[in-house]
């Protein structure tokens, strides 16, 4: 069997069971490679000229940052090893080619990003920790959310095995170019200052404004975490930190409670849940057991406009939460929004507007809710280019 040689060049094919093995990835050839790459990229007048403009394109300046990651990982692998599959995400998995992505992009591909990238995959510790990460090959079949990112998924998974060694160095320098264009794009939207100074009744109207599109419940978590900021963080005490942690990423993280985390002195003092879209009992079940777990006694469980609440679902869920010592209270996002504004806090448009961009970094949000945040405020007319700011 030593002489076993697979007969056609088929990305999902497999090996037999007794000769699947991991292929290497010379992290230091990668290494190399990446800097090469970045060095015809970011030259004057640099034009891209791969063949598959239309998979970097549509992948790189797009909103999914995990694919970005997926994407990129991908080509450095091929352009380093040219018998990589791409598609490939664990050295486990059943192809022909496979390797430890996720090994390579948190290895290279992030310590680079973060040196050299101006982080413009998307400023990612662990991006292979989420969820579309976390299988052992790029398929159709993959659990995504549908839409645009079912179309993602497709694309990827049509074109990268069209991909060929000799293609991939000249794709990777293509990728890096838009990668830094992303960056450029973001560090001007970041130019742009506040000069609105009417308080609080400005910042009613961006978060009542921003809450009328979900963008997948990222609008309904920031909007939540930067008031909480707002309130506790400005004026009533320096040692406060809210956390606001990544929508609808798998929940593993030992820093999270629950969507919005709030601590005194690294004490945990609030726990808020928020849903932007139709949930079950389970669901409201699912996060009081992490406050249990978490040795907490209490949650807040705050949906969007996007949510319904049943008096049923109410009533039932907090009487079982009181069961298990957690006092449960439900509010909708437009009260949370109304209510706070109207209690204290130091309500400068300035500080608002800060934390929602630093949380939309920190929380890893989609470069649409970050585009969002800059059309809300640029609709209010809070914004001018930084030169002009006083």
């Amino acid at each position: 069997m030593d002489g076993w040689r697979p007969q056609h060049q088929n990305p999902f094919s497999v090996y037999p069971p007794n000769l699947a093995k991991r292929l290497n990835i010379d992290h230091a050839t990668a290494c190399n490679l990446l800097e090469k790459a970045f060095n015809a990229a970011s030259k004057t007048g640099y034009k891209p000229s791969s063949p598959h403009q239309k998979l970097l394109e549509t992948v790189i300046l797009g909103s999914h940052l995990t694919f970005r990651y997926i994407l990129t990982t991908a080509l450095l692998a091929k352009a380093t090893n040219p018998r990589a599959n791409g598609l490939s995400l664990q050295a486990g998995a059943k192809l022909k080619g496979a390797f430890d992505a996720r090994s390579l992009c948190h290895s290279v591909l992030v310590p680079f990003e973060r040196k050299k990238l101006q982080g413009g995959l998307g400023a990612s510790n662990e991006p292979f920790l989420n969820k579309p990460a976390r299988t052992t090959h790029l398929d159709k079949d993959n659990a995504v959310r549908g839409g645009g990112d079912q179309q993602l998924l497709n694309l990827l998974c049509d074109n990268i095995p069209k991909i060929n060694g000799k293609e991939a160095l000249q794709a990777l320098t293509d990728a890096l170019f838009y990668v830094l264009q992303r960056a450029a794009t973001a560090a001007e939207a970041a130019e742009k200052k506040i000069i609105s100074s009417k308080g609080r009744i400005e910042v009613l109207k961006f978060a009542l404004e921003f809450v009328k599109e979900s963008m997948d419940g990222e609008a309904c978590a920031l909007t939540i975490g930067s008031l909480l900021q707002c309130q506790l963080c400005c004026k009533a005490d320096k040692d406060y930190e809210v956390r606001v942690h990544p929508v609808n990423q798998s929940g593993a993280s030992s820093r999270e409670v629950s969507d919005i985390d709030v601590y005194h002195n690294k004490a945990l003092v609030m726990a808020c849940e928020v849903k932007d879209k139709v949930f079950s009992q389970d669901d409201v079940e699912h996060a009081v057991t992490k406050v249990v777990n978490a040795g907490f006694t209490a949650l807040l469980f705050i949906f969007g406009p996007r949510a319904s609440l049943s008096n049923s679902i109410r009533a039932n869920a907090t009487i079982a939460a009181s069961a298990r010592g957690v006092h449960l209270a439900f509010v909708s996002v437009v009260e949370f929004i109304n209510t706070s504004i109207a209690g204290f806090g130091d309500w400068k448009e300035g500080d608002y507007y800060e934390f929602l961009v630093e949380n939309s970094t920190s929380a890893r949000t989609k470069d649409s809710t970050k585009a969002r945040i800059l059309n809300v405020a640029e609709q209010l007319g809070w914004l001018v280019e930084g030169a002009e700011a006083e």
